[in-house]
């Protein structure tokens, strides 16, 4: 998108009129929208201080406004992952209604494929990009065919462990203490996973960048954006599970 594409993009996606964007910008009331069109047409090329006013009424970076530098790494990312960019890519999804959703109202069109595919899969150009973790991106490769990585904490998934009840009725029919002590296994292995993942995350983000790839993380404002994109979510789960959901934002 040019400049002036970017600016009507983001206007519209605020539900904001030209005239009051351009009151926003300390344009006269009888000139604002005139002002506006003529920035959205291309007519006119705001200069940095407006370009940063107008990014931070639309709550954006203003390098999402900016044209990009397609020779630069940093201006690339823009390119590809401004939240608006994302419409029309192809990005592989696990085999996974939610994760499909998810990434429908970011505005992309998910690719359910096996997880074994997706290297051939971003080689061949099937896919334009993948979402996953550090691991699974450093230790399949996945970096070699697609170097640029977007650190957007989309989601995160928990580790549970689970056991039969079953089973540990079984066991508590033998001797009660035999559950007390596969609790506090359970509660000391959990905490040891956690560990054990924290230092493969972070061995994982070294080879990668290690290998030269580029990695950009989010600002707040752009995180913002991508929460706001997928909320409609939330809303389409049962009363029961929306409770819990507030539960666990609110925590």
């Amino acid at each position: 998108m040019a400049i002036e594409e970017r600016i009507r993009f983001f206007r519209k996606m605020r539900g904001m009129t030209q005239k009051y964007l351009g009151m926003l910008m300390g344009f006269p009331e009888r000139s604002a929208d005139v002002r506006m069109a003529q920035y959205e047409t291309g007519s006119r090329t705001p200069k940095a201080d407006l370009t940063r006013a107008l990014a931070a009424a639309f709550e954006v970076s203003p390098s999402a406004l900016t044209i990009p530098d397609i020779d630069t790494d940093i201006g690339l990312m823009h390119t590809l992952f401004a939240l608006e960019d994302l419409r029309g890519l192809t990005i592989r999804v696990q085999e996974s209604a939610f994760m499909s959703r998810m990434v429908e109202l970011l505005g992309a069109t998910p690719v359910q494929i096996p997880y074994n595919d997706v290297y051939s899969a971003l080689r061949t150009g099937k896919i334009d990009g993948a979402e996953n973790n550090w691991p699974s991106y450093a230790f399949t490769g996945h970096y070699q065919a697609a170097r640029y990585c977007l650190q957007d904490e989309h989601s995160r998934l928990p580790e549970m462990q689970i056991m039969s009840t079953v089973a540990l009725d079984k066991i508590a029919g033998i001797d009660e203490d035999y559950v007390t002590i596969i609790r506090q296994c359970a509660r000391e292995c959990a905490l040891y996973e956690r560990e054990l993942w924290r230092a493969q995350d972070a061995d994982s983000e070294r080879l990668v960048r290690e290998h030269g790839c580029v990695v950009t993380q989010l600002t707040s404002a752009q995180r913002e954006a991508f929460r706001r994109a997928v909320e409609p979510m939330y809303q389409e789960y049962p009363p029961e599970e929306q409770a819990l959901i507030r539960r666990i934002r609110e925590s």
